[in-house]
C-alpha cells in the first residue's frame, strides 16, 4: 500500500509551542469598586470628637522629639473628657476663695498697726494709703498664686504671685489715698456714731463703697500685668471695682451686726468678704467677656480653662509660654502658637515636623473653628469661641 499525499499530517516544533497568555496593560493595576461592593460595609459609629482615629493618635515621626523613640504614641489611649461649663465656674470659685484668703491675710498683717489707737486725723491719709497697699498686696498675691497653682508650674506661681503683690501694693497705695479722700469728703459732717438704717448710715455706706471700689480695681489688675494682656488688665479692674463696691457697701452692716463700728472682728469679716467678692467679680467678668478659650480635655491639666486674652498665645513646655504643658517629653519648649486676627483664631505649628494635631491630623497652620480638638503631646484641648470664624 502506498501512502497517499492527503493521508500525511506534518507537525513542526512551532506548532507545539504553548500559546502565550495576554500581557497586562502597562502601569499599576486598577482597582474597580462599584456601589454594589459597598452595600454590606457597616457604617462607622459616631465618635465623641470628629477626626479622632479609633486607636488614638498616630505615633511620633522619627526624630520629631528628642529623647522620644521613633513611633512612640502621642497618647495611647487618648481619653478625652467632654467639654462643659465646669472649668469656667471652677475658675470663678478659685479666684473667689483666693481673694477671701488674701483679704484675711491682709487683715492679720495690718490689724496690729492700723486701728483706732494708731490712726488719727493727722495721719489718716497716709495711714489709709499704707493700709490699702498692704491689703491689696495680699489680695493681689493670692490671685497670682491661684493662677500659677492652676498651671502646676512653680515658676509661674512665684512670678505671678510676685507681680500681683507688687502691683497690688503700688496700686493699693494710690487707690487708698483716693479712697480716703472720697470717704472724707462724702462722710464729712456725719456724727462719730450713726444710727443703723438712718439716712446718715446709708450715706456712710455709699462713701465707703465708693472708696473701696477705687481701691479694689487696683487689686485686680496684677494678673493682666503679669501676662502682659491688657484685656485681662481691664477685666481685673472691672471685677475689682465691682467687688470693692459691693464689699464696701456691706462693710458697715457687717460691722453693726458683729459688734460695733470699730471692732477688729468687723474689719476681719469685712475685708475677707471684700477680697472674696472682688475675686468672684473678676472671675465672672472674665467668664462673661471671654471671646476664645481652650478647655483641657486630657493630660495633667484636665479640666483647666485657658482664656485667649492676647493676640498671640504660645503653647509649649517652657515656663515662658503663655500656656505651659509640663512634664511631657513630646512637647517642645515652643510647640504651637494661636494668633487672634479680628473675628478668627489661627493655629500654627512651631516644630517644623509638624507634630501639632488638629482633629487628628498634623497641621502646619489652620483656622480654628468652634469645637475643634487640638493635641500637643499627651495633652488634648478643645477650642471654643463665641466669634464666627470664616476660613479664607
Amino acid at each position: 500500500m502506498t501512502d497517499r499525499p492527503e493521508d500525511k499530517i506534518e507537525i513542526t516544533s512551532e506548532d507545539l509551542a504553548e500559546e502565550e497568555p495576554p500581557r497586562p496593560p502597562a502601569g499599576p493595576p486598577r482597582l474597580e469598586i462599584s456601589s454594589e461592593d459597598l452595600w454590606d460595609v457597616p457604617d462607622e459609629p459616631a465618635r465623641a470628637f470628629p477626626g479622632l482615629p479609633p486607636g488614638g493618635y498616630p505615633g511620633a515621626p522619627p526624630g520629631a522629639y528628642p529623647g522620644l523613640p521613633p513611633g512612640s504614641p502621642f497618647a495611647q489611649p487618648f481619653p478625652m473628657a467632654k467639654p462643659g461649663t465646669g472649668a469656667g465656674l471652677s475658675n470663678v470659685m478659685r479666684l473667689g476663695l483666693a481673694g477671701a484668703a488674701g483679704g484675711l491675710l491682709g487683715w492679720l498683717l495690718t490689724e496690729h498697726f492700723f486701728n483706732e489707737r494708731t490712726i488719727t486725723e493727722g495721719n489718716a491719709l497716709l495711714a489709709m494709703g499704707l493700709w490699702f497697699a498692704l491689703i491689696c498686696l495680699c489680695i493681689g498675691a493670692a490671685f497670682g498664686i491661684a493662677e500659677g497653682v492652676a498651671t502646676r508650674v512653680w515658676q509661674k506661681v512665684l512670678a505671678q504671685g510676685g507681680i500681683g503683690a507688687i502691683t497690688g501694693f503700688i496700686g493699693g497705695f494710690f487707690g487708698g489715698l483716693i479712697a480716703q479722700g472720697l470717704y472724707a469728703n462724702l462722710a464729712a459732717g456725719l456724727p462719730e456714731k450713726v444710727i443703723f438704717a438712718s439716712p446718715a448710715f446709708y450715706r456712710l455706706m455709699l462713701a465707703r463703697s465708693l472708696g473701696w471700689a477705687v481701691a479694689g480695681c487696683f487689686a485686680g489688675l496684677g494678673q493682666g500685668v503679669a501676662i502682659r494682656a491688657w484685656r485681662k488688665v481691664v477685666y481685673g479692674m472691672l471685677g475689682g471695682l465691682a467687688g470693692g463696691f459691693v464689699g464696701g457697701m456691706l462693710f458697715d452692716p457687717i460691722a453693726y451686726f458683729v459688734g460695733g463700728h470699730t471692732g477688729a472682728m468687723s474689719r476681719a469679716i469685712g475685708i475677707t468678704v471684700i477680697g472674696g467678692l472682688a475675686g468672684l467679680a473678676i472671675g465672672l467678668v472674665e467668664e462673661i467677656r471671654k471671646q476664645g478659650w481652650l478647655l483641657v480635655l486630657s493630660g495633667l491639666l484636665t479640666g483647666k480653662q485657658f482664656i485667649l486674652y492676647k493676640e498671640q498665645t504660645a503653647l509649649g513646655s517652657s515656663p515662658k509660654c503663655d500656656i505651659v504643658l509640663p512634664k511631657d517629653a513630646a512637647v517642645q519648649p515652643q510647640h504651637a502658637l494661636i494668633r487672634a486676627e479680628r473675628d478668627r483664631y489661627l493655629l500654627q505649628d512651631l516644630t517644623g515636623t509638624p507634630t501639632t494635631l488638629l482633629n487628628g491630623q498634623p497641621v502646619t497652620g489652620r483656622v480654628l473653628r468652634d469645637g475643634d480638638t487640638i493635641q500637643i503631646g499627651g495633652t488634648g484641648l478643645a477650642f471654643r469661641t463665641v466669634a464666627v470664624t470664616k476660613e479664607q
